[in-house]
């Protein structure tokens, strides 16, 4: 990608009184906290895996939210944008996004908010979009091979960001993740 990489781990976490706090995609909404010197992130969950070569220089300054759109015919989907108040269309997917700073901290703020008054069972997902539809932040949605989810049980073909999403809603633990990459990798074909 280009960029400064940092992984959120055990140690990061507990560096910012992080452990034991719950479910993990709640540090979504501390990102910015968590990397003070940082005035763009690019964040992408654990099971997410880059296939093809990713330049982040066509977003690099860019004041929109870059990220990618969920499964929009999914009735969980519209269920939920119903609730929030936007198009299925306009629902992303918050394993992978490029967020700015100066742009998006208020947006990061809210969905904490959000998190803390409503229920939603998409852990910071649909609290996420609210947010975004909330303060106004303008999108710049990317074609779905960029967060190709359950991308390994499909044509891959074009995928640039795989993401080894479970629909069952029970994140994998990281062995979890480690063990259906190695599987996807051990039997894809070489290139």
């Amino acid at each position: 990608t280009g960029l400064h990489t940092e992984i959120i781990d055990e140690n990061k976490l507990a560096e910012h009184g992080w452990v034991d706090r719950g479910v993990p995609h709640r540090i979504k909404f501390d990102l910015f906290d968590l990397f003070p010197n940082e005035s763009q992130i690019m964040f992408f969950d654990a099971d997410i895996v880059f296939l093809r070569k990713f330049e982040t220089a066509d977003f690099v300054g860019d004041d929109r939210f870059v990220c990618v759109p969920d499964t929009p015919g999914a009735d969980w989907i519209r269920h939920e944008s119903a609730m929030i108040g936007i198009q299925p269309e306009h629902y992303f997917n918050s394993g992978f996004f490029i967020a700015n700073r100066s742009k998006h901290i208020g947006m990061f703020q809210m969905a904490s908010y959000l998190e803390r008054m409503v229920h939603s069972g998409f852990f910071e997902q649909s609290y996420f979009n609210w947010a975004r539809r909330l303060c106004g932040v303008q999108m710049l949605l990317l074609p779905q091979n960029f967060n190709h989810l359950e991308f390994f049980k499909k044509d891959h073909s074009e995928t640039v960001i795989g993401h080894f999403i479970s629909h069952n809603f029970r994140p994998y633990s990281t062995g979890e993740c480690i063990e259906i990459m190695n599987h996807f990798f051990e039997q894809r074909p070489e290139k």
